[in-house]
C-alpha cells in the first residue's frame, strides 16, 4: 500500500490528479481481514466496499446478496408487472 502511495504522488506531480483519501475505501483481505487498524487515511469499512458497481467482501454470502439479490428484485418487479397487465 505503502508504494501504491508513493507511485500516485508521483503521477500526481505528472498529471496534477490526485486520489482523494477522504473518499477512499479499503478493504482488509485474506488472512488480514481481521485487522482493526485505519492506515493511511482512509476509509476500512468491516463488512464491504463498493467499487465499480459491484460489492467487495470477505464475507462471500454478503456479497451474494449485494451483488445479485438486489438486482435479481428489481428485476423481476418488471417482469411481474408485465405479467399481471396479460
Amino acid at each position: 500500500m505503502e508504494a501504491l502511495l508513493r507511485l500516485l504522488e508521483k503521477f500526481k506531480k505528472c498529471s496534477g490528479l490526485e486520489i482523494n483519501t477522504h473518499k477512499s475505501e479499503a478493504l482488509w483481505l485474506g488472512s488480514w481481514r481481521e485487522r482493526l487498524d485505519k492506515p493511511f487515511g482512509l476509509k476500512w469499512p468491516t463488512d464491504s466496499v463498493y467499487a465499480l458497481g459491484i460489492h467487495f467482501s470477505n464475507d462471500a454470502n454478503l456479497v451474494h446478496k449485494l451483488n445479485f439479490h438486489g438486482k435479481l428484485e428489481k428485476l423481476e418487479k418488471p417482469l411481474t408487472a408485465g405479467e399481471e397487465e396479460s
